[in-house]
């Protein structure tokens, strides 16, 4: 169970205790006192109170910048509106991640997903506290705190958990899709039942209410301190030193409720069995035979507390555009209408998480420092110096690079250059097709080296400039001088360009990053891993090595031992997107016959009828992919 540095856990604490006073009082023996008429159980809370406004439904619209809390600005740079309030992230966070935090945020603030808040009072608590659910990682935290300290943010915004991208448990599609747990319904949680602590102090409150009297019960006893050893008719055993009495509270809030909606049912995910030497109660079931106490106060109290697990896909939130705010509003009524919703993929109005999530302003500021290439040769890279020893020719492209040293001809680097701008605006439009894509590559520093292959060896020699290079670039894939080379593109010359393949290699590493749901390399956990599974006829972490071999039912057999399963995604990738845009039809190079062995797909139609997942996942799921057979010569019809 993760414990928050002190600081944060104080830093938190002196907001709750900031907020109004009329919620509790405290005598001076510890006992509460009632004060207000919230204390009681709101059987049809958000059917009798209303907003001032009604709230909008989020429709996840990713923003760049806070619209009122601008020491937010600094650190974070995406922001998304869940109801008023915000999940906040870094620029490491990939959008995948922040989208299904803010979905997880929707459905617990409205868990029927009705369109509005279940309890307009928590809500309205945590809005007017500026909770926000950063997604982050542990050093930009330390980063944002320190600078935090006499801005408006020290005091003022509400950070009670996080979300790591970089080592949390994600389970996007939710636990009952991936099979294991996602720690958003952790410290998502503890964000929202901040608000119940405080507007229902009688019930929920840190001290001498219903739940703390169903805790000390679970506990064995009345414990201000964590006990050197709990009773053994305890069932809730928190034995963390520095999680003090209000922190177990939380805690054990957070289990209640888990047990309450199925989540840590043991046929969803392994998280019960793993936590069973603190909390062992896994099913409602359970909980109302073990724990009749913190059953009743869920259940039996009238509260609209969440009752269904979440998922990450709030009212569905991917078939809806933000470009049609009506699309989500008419999914129930016009049944019919999914029917042609995979015939116009334009990412525009349809691309679930990438290009289209971004509103308009943030489309504009992203694209703003990424103008329609001139693909002039340049003799020095403007910013990286450890590239401009090796390398003598820097080619801009929408912000990425490709580098190659003397020996490399103008017409490769030109070749190569105009290949890669292809494939980021494929449609030739003057725009990048997948911003969010894009800001990731160039973020890194990912370039497109031409070079020899002992000038590559060399570069990356601990004497040489590339080891000062090491955490400044990105590389990935190289085109080497001796590779194939089909200048005015393979339709034009009748044999393969190596450009093909290595330079979506390199641009692959951005749908793995900001899209991990889809294109993401962890074994089973996307959709590409569930594709290359089938077509590879089941899971293998490693390449089959003689005697053993890929299953006779298989289509897709990498046999290079050196390729793990990262690699054989990224292989794989390849292969799909080479089918589907039509560059192994052999009427045009002889490729797909000379690699039968390893991929024996041709065509689309081959695809869509042989590999089905993959055929969907580039066609149905709304991303703007390449549909086109870049040839190097780009021609953008917007200067």
């Amino acid at each position: 169970m993760r414990r928050y540095k002190f600081f944060l856990v104080v830093l938190a604490f002196l907001f709750a205790c900031a907020t109004d006073e009329t919620d509790i009082n405290f005598s001076q023996s510890g006992e509460t006192e009632k004060t207000d008429a919230r204390d009681e159980p709101q059987k049809t809370t958000a059917a009798t109170d209303t907003h001032d406004e009604r709230v909008a439904v989020p429709n996840f619209v990713v923003a760049s910048q806070h619209p009122t809390i601008e020491c937010l600005n600094g650190t974070f740079d995406k922001f998304v509106n869940v109801f008023g309030m915000y999940v906040v992230a870094t620029p490491g966070a990939p959008l995948d991640y922040v989208q299904h935090t803010a979905n997880i945020l929707a459905q617990f603030l409205d868990n029927d997903e009705d369109g509005e808040p279940d309890d307009v009072k928590v809500h309205q608590y945590l809005v007017e506290g500026n909770f926000v659910v950063p997604v982050w990682g542990e050093e930009d935290r330390e980063i944002f705190f320190e600078g935090a300290r006499g801005t408006f943010c020290e005091d003022n915004v509400g950070f009670r958990a996080s979300m790591y991208y970089d080592h949390d448990r994600w389970a996007l599609g939710g636990v009952g899709t991936a099979g294991n747990w996602d720690t958003n319904l952790e410290e998502v949680w503890h964000v929202v039942s901040s608000g119940w602590y405080r507007v229902y102090p009688v019930y929920f409150g840190d001290w001498s209410s219903k739940l703390t009297e169903a805790m000390d019960t679970a506990r064995g006893g009345l414990f201000r301190e964590v006990p050197s050893q709990y009773p053994n008719n305890a069932w809730y055993s928190y034995d963390d030193d520095t999680c003090t009495y209000v922190c177990q509270v939380h805690e054990y809030f957070y289990w209640a409720l888990m047990a309450n909606i199925g989540a840590l049912d043991p046929k969803l995910t392994d998280k019960c069995h793993e936590s069973r030497q603190e909390w062992h109660v896994c099913t409602a079931a359970d909980l109302e035979r073990t724990d009749p106490l913190v059953f009743d106060l869920l259940n039996n109290y009238g509260f609209k507390l969440p009752t269904r697990i979440p998922d990450g896909s709030y009212r569905d939130w991917t078939n809806a555009s933000p470009d049609n705010e009506d699309a989500d509003s008419d999914s129930d009524s016009d049944s019919d209408s999914d029917s042609d919703s995979d015939s116009d993929s334009d990412a525009r109005g349809s691309n679930k998480i990438g290009y289209a999530r971004f509103s308009e302003e943030e489309r504009a500021r992203l694209a703003k420092d990424t103008r329609t290439p001139d693909l002039a040769i340049m003799s020095q890279h403007p910013t990286i110096d450890c590239l401009n020893g090796t390398f003598d020719k820097f080619v801009n492209v929408f912000g990425m690079y490709v580098i190659a040293t003397p020996e490399a001809p103008l017409e490769y680097v030109q070749h190569t250059a105009n290949v890669l701008a292809q494939y980021l605006d494929n449609d030739e439009d003057g725009s990048v097709d997948d911003i969010a894509v894009l800001n990731f590559l160039v973020g890194i520093n990912r370039v497109v080296p031409i070079w020899t292959r002992q000038d590559s060896e060399a570069f990356y020699s601990p004497t040489d400039r590339g080891a000062s290079c090491e955490e400044k670039v990105s590389f990935g894939a190289s085109m080497f001088l001796e590779d194939k080379w089909a200048f005015g593109g393979i339709t034009s010359a009748g044999h393969w360009d190596t450009n093909l393949e290595e330079v979506w290699h390199i641009i692959t590493k951005g749908f793995d990053h900001v899209y991990p749901y889809y294109f993401g390399v962890s074994p089973g956990l996307s959709r590409i891993g569930e594709a290359v599974d089938a077509a590879r006829g089941g899971r293998f972490q490693e390449a089959p090595a003689p005697p053993y071999k890929y299953p006779d039912e298989s289509w897709y057999r990498f046999y290079d031992p050196t390729c793990v399963y990262d690699c054989q995604i990224y292989e794989y990738f390849y292969w799909i997107l080479m089918a589907n845009i039509g560059a192994l039809d052999p009427k045009h190079t002889d490729k797909c016959a000379s690699s039968k062995d390893e991929w024996p797909i041709c065509t689309k139609a081959e695809l869509k009828q042989r590999d089905k997942l993959a055929y969907e996942l580039l066609n149905n799921e709304g991303f703007r992919l390449p549909t086109r057979i870049p040839n190097g010569n780009y021609q953008p019809s917007q200067q």
